[in-house]
């Protein structure tokens, strides 16, 4: 049998009808909440995602160029190469 397009099926507060009345009732607490839970899911993520492909990937670099680094070498080619340092 077909459906007339003209009426809306049968819902559980809305029996087979021309119009049914709007939903109002608690829709603002309930799409607050529901935005409040993917605001909440896509910062978890996004934070997650810079603490995994930033701040792993700066922390090995750091340790990398750290792990050779001689600061009394640097501070030699500074004063005498570059002329750095000099007072008077």
């Amino acid at each position: 049998m077909a459906e007339n397009p003209d009426t809306i099926p049968e819902s559980k507060d809305c029996k087979p009808a021309k119009y049914c009345k709007p939903v109002l009732k608690g829709y603002l607490r309930r799409n607050i909440s529901f935005n409040i839970m993917v605001a909440l899911i896509s910062a978890a993520a996004s934070g997650a995602a810079y603490q995994y492909f930033i701040v792993e990937k700066r922390k090995k670099n750091y340790a990398a160029f750290y792990r050779d680094y001689d600061a009394e070498e640097e501070f030699k080619i500074m004063k005498k190469k570059k002329g750095l340092f000099q007072s008077g």
